[in-house]
């Protein structure tokens, strides 16, 4: 869900959680190597992303403006074209638990055209 550079930090807000969680939970906080580890695997699986070399395509407008307002923009090409939909219609249920504006019909047509039809890397 976080790109590598996004790891340490959320990491670090749930680990100041943990340590403020009531005793009678007995959840246990990981000690520093833990730690480290966890966050080792997290940044080494994070999503890849794809910063300023978005593909162009039909709807990149749209995912741009629209995706980024929740977390780092994916590189399309991550997911099968069957997969994104699935995960598109996952984003829209963490959008309305967070509270955030959903796209139009028209916007959520052009992402996922967008998603669904990525332009082949470039070598």
């Amino acid at each position: 869900m976080h790109s590598a550079t996004d790891w340490p930090s959320v990491v670090r807000r749930m680990w100041l959680r943990m340590e403020k969680l009531p005793e009678g939970l007995q959840v246990q906080i990981p000690d520093e190597g833990g730690r480290a580890t966890m966050l080792t695997y997290l940044t080494t699986n994070a999503l890849k992303v794809s910063g300023a070399n978005l593909p162009p395509g039909r709807g990149r407008s749209e995912f741009a403006l629209v995706c980024s307002r929740c977390h780092a923009l994916p590189d399309p090409r991550v997911h099968s074209a069957q997969d994104w939909l699935a995960v598109y219609l996952r984003m829209e249920r963490n959008m309305e638990r967070m509270k955030v504006s959903a796209p139009t019909q028209a916007q959520t047509g052009e992402i996922l055209t967008y998603l669904q039809n990525p332009a082949p890397e470039r070598h």
